[in-house]
């Protein structure tokens, strides 16, 4: 069911799942005429890709842009294509069971250099020997035909020539019960059914060992120097669409339609050692990144992910690449250096993805240093705070005197700066400002008001009204054993206020030593209730 898709999106190409981003560079629509089944990419920096248009196309990896385009009259589509160590030569396969070889040093000028007609279900996709000597191919009778193709039989007759025919392993299937709408079971009931159909087949990178992943979920792997079959590897009970192995030759990668992605070792000939779920559909393709510590695996689900192979995320998926494609995503393949990505779906559209810079993981002797989660989250609040920093209580609401406006802890304190100013400012707003005082009626105890936020609390003592044109100032201390200090009101309009201001004044304050009367700091919500008088105005 194809997904709608807004190619004209900003965002649509970074993905960032796990320990890898990703990010889509090149998109190029109609690469082929209909889907493509199959991409390599050289050592040149050259992509050849080919599919149901019967055409072998080779383009430029950086921009897309077409080089060669190698036609040969490709029957029915080119269903794999692999390229020599050298990248100089390449071979493709196609439904009509032939092998086709090109020299892409001379651009596939003058056709297909060499031609292997393997016949009728004898060849399907193909394998190229690191050495360059042999091409491998499955079959469709459960056996993997081997030729000879070096460089130096290019010019004798030898070329082409079969060197080994081996025999794949497994178990004997029921198609017409496990596969019952699979084109490969018998046609009548007298037809003896298929053999077990090779799917691929590849080389380890050391050149000693080949593998064949077949019909009935198995994997067989032989010895290319004995030419038999040394192991055979069981794991999955649906088809195995790839086989690769990883660049150390020890471990083999396989994508099967169980929709998952299974790690054999070879070498011990037990169950699979590491098992990849993530996919909801076929996978259809596998393909190990040149690091030996992940892989990238494409699916019929229209994905791309990258998993971790090694490490503390070994088994999860890096990056998942989820946009783009439409349709199924027949193969992958990475750049030689593992930092890009190409895939190519049966939309007919070719994605090139390019693996972004990671930041370097702090070191273990620094990881104290890191700030606590909670901690950032106070910093973050403080931050906030316009009163932060100020040596004032956090700017939270306070209830209101009877009748009155709430106020807030920012309001009361920047009352308390003004008050401090003294000077000529104070003198010429003291009049008017004090017959409201005096209005207001006597000042109340200091603990009829107070911070009621858990925060900081703030106490006011009480003092004697001012006398108009005198200055008020407010004294402030910061006690460690009495949290924030208590605000001290006093005239010096006579020295028999200032007596009085004194008497009021806190101890550890610069006003002079604290009778009974003294105020403490309380929160709203410990004052009596039995006060029936409302809060005392802040001082002006």
């Amino acid at each position: 069911r194809p997904r709608s898709m807004d190619t004209t999106r900003s965002d649509w190409s970074l993905f960032a799942t796990g320990t890898q981003t990703w990010k889509t560079i090149k998109r190029l629509e109609k690469a082929h005429e209909d889907g493509i089944w199959t991409v390599a990419w050289t050592p040149q920096n050259k992509i050849l890709s080919g599919g149901v248009d019967e055409v072998l196309t080779v383009r430029d990896a950086a921009d897309l842009a077409l080089t060669h385009r190698l036609e040969s009259g490709q029957n029915l589509g080119i269903v794999s294509v692999a390229v020599d160590a050298t990248g100089s030569r390449c071979a493709a396969s196609s439904v009509d069971s032939v092998i086709r070889f090109w020299d892409l040093d001379k651009g596939g000028a003058g056709g297909p250099s060499h031609v292997i007609d393997a016949g009728p279900i004898e060849c399907w996709t193909v394998a190229w020997s690191p050495d360059g000597e042999l091409v491998a191919s499955g079959t469709a009778d459960g056996t993997v035909n081997v030729w000879r193709a070096g460089a130096d039989a290019s010019s004798s007759s030898s070329f082409g020539e079969k060197a080994c025919t081996l025999q794949c392993g497994g178990r004997e299937i029921d198609l017409e019960y496990e596969l019952p709408d699979s084109p490969m079971r018998a046609k009548k009931p007298g037809d003896a059914p298929p053999k077990n159909f090779v799917f691929d087949v590849a080389f380890s990178p050391d050149g000693t060992s080949l593998a064949a992943s077949c019909l009935d979920g198995s994997v067989s792997v032989f010895d290319v120097a004995a030419r038999r079959r040394t192991a055979t590897l069981e794991g999955h009970f649906l088809p195995v669409r790839c086989v690769r192995w990883t660049p150390d030759s020890r471990m083999i990668l396989t994508a099967c339609d169980d929709c998952r992605v299974l790690c054999f070792d070879p070498h011990r000939q037990a169950q699979y050692v590491d098992e990849y779920t993530a996919h909801t559909s076929w996978v259809l393709g596998v393909a190990p990144a040149p690091d030996g510590k992940h892989f990238a695996s494409c699916s019929a689900d229209r994905t791309v992910k990258i998993w971790d192979m090694a490490g503390p995320t070994k088994g999860e998926v890096a990056a998942v690449l989820e946009q783009g494609h439409y349709d199924q995503i027949w193969a992958c393949a990475y750049s030689p250096d593992g930092t890009k990505l190409v895939s190519v779906a049966d939309d007919a559209t070719m994605q090139v993805h390019e693996l972004q810079a990671q930041k370097e993981p702090l070191p273990e002797e620094l990881q104290k240093f890191v700030m606590p989660d909670e901690l950032r989250e106070r910093c973050w609040r403080n931050a906030l705070d316009p009163n932060f920093g100020k040596g004032l209580p956090p700017k939270t609401t306070r209830p209101a005197a009877a009748g009155g406006p709430q106020r807030t802890g920012g309001d009361e304190a920047a009352d308390a700066r003004a008050a401090t100013t003294g000077g000529d400012a104070g003198s010429s707003a003291g009049g008017g400002k004090d017959e409201a005082a005096a209005a207001a009626g006597p000042p109340q105890d200091a603990s009829s008001f107070g911070a009621s936020d858990g925060g900081d609390s703030v106490a006011v003592a009480p003092a004697a009204p001012a006398a108009a044109g005198t200055t008020t100032a407010v004294s402030s201390s910061t006690p460690e054993d009495e949290g924030p200090a208590a605000l001290a009101v006093s005239t010096h309009a006579t020295a028999a206020d200032e007596a009085h201001a004194a008497e009021v004044v806190p101890e550890g304050t610069t006003g002079g030593p604290a009778t009974s009367s003294a105020a403490t700091p309380m929160d709203v919500d410990d004052a009596p209730e039995s006060s029936s008088q409302g809060a005392v105005p802040p001082p002006e």
